[in-house]
């Protein structure tokens, strides 16, 4: 009888009919199957269930899928997927625009077309601010000390209730000028600053520099997740033809 699932199949042997059919055998059909059922209400709980059950050994390397029923599930599991998992193939994609870089991205430029539109001078509104201040990238690059200080910037400025954050405003709140943090912020306002022609270069180049003062491990799978995104941004800007030359101002 008919079933949604086969519908792709039953697609592709009508505009390919010479395609040769057959049952795919594999072990499994013939191994002894066991099923355990655990009742989870939430997306996020689903996929911390999924990452305390799957294997991650060696032995089963290779051999393990994780099959979700809703797309909803794709960003919170791959969230929790265990460092030891290693490597792995998700057939569906990932949307560039849910990822940490394109909000990175996104924030920096909201806050250069409100300079453009409102003709203000070179600031930040609090909330573009803020989100690139909490944005995942600086929190997986950043040094614990450096995010940790990031966040207390960010506290205070909410807490004074301050609509827009100038760059005179930040040398007053952070203690010392010398740290990771404080530069990572001076180049953000160098940016906001520079012409529109320049700026996707400058974003990307900022992002590069986080990435190599890091020193990751690549094997980690928020790690490259972020390199994935960081390549496809690297390519929309070369479509944009602005070049990109390597960084000159390492932290």
């Amino acid at each position: 009888g008919y079933h949604e699932g086969g519908s792709y199949l039953r697609k592709f042997f009508k505009k390919y009919p010479t395609t040769k059919t057959g049952r795919i055998r594999a072990k499994r059909q013939s191994e002894e199957k066991k099923i355990h059922i655990i009742g989870v209400s939430s997306h996020i709980g689903q996929a911390f269930a999924m990452a305390s059950n799957i294997d991650v050994s060696e032995e089963h390397a290779g051999q393990t899928a994780v099959v979700l029923a809703d797309e909803n599930l794709l960003k919170p599991v791959l969230n929790v997927m265990p460092p030891k998992l290693g490597q792995f193939n998700v057939t569906m994609g990932l949307p560039f625009n849910q990822g940490a870089v394109f909000r990175f991205v996104h924030s920096i430029l909201e806050a250069c077309v409100f300079i453009q539109k409102t003709g203000r001078m070179k600031v930040f509104s609090l909330h573009q601010f803020t989100a690139i201040l909490q944005n995942e990238m600086l929190r997986i690059f950043l040094e614990p000390a450096d995010f940790a200080e990031l966040q207390a910037l960010r506290n205070v400025l909410t807490a004074n209730g301050e609509l827009f954050v100038t760059r005179e405003r930040f040398r007053q709140l952070i203690k010392t000028q010398q740290t990771s943090s404080c530069v990572f912020v001076e180049q953000l306002f160098d940016i906001i600053e520079m012409s529109s022609e320049s700026v996707l270069g400058h974003i990307y180049n900022l992002t590069y520099q986080l990435y190599k003062r890091a020193q990751c491990d690549t094997n980690d799978v928020k790690i490259g997740m972020l390199l994935q995104q960081m390549a496809a941004f690297k390519r929309m800007v070369n479509l944009s033809l602005i070049h990109i030359s390597e960084p000159t101002r390492p932290y």
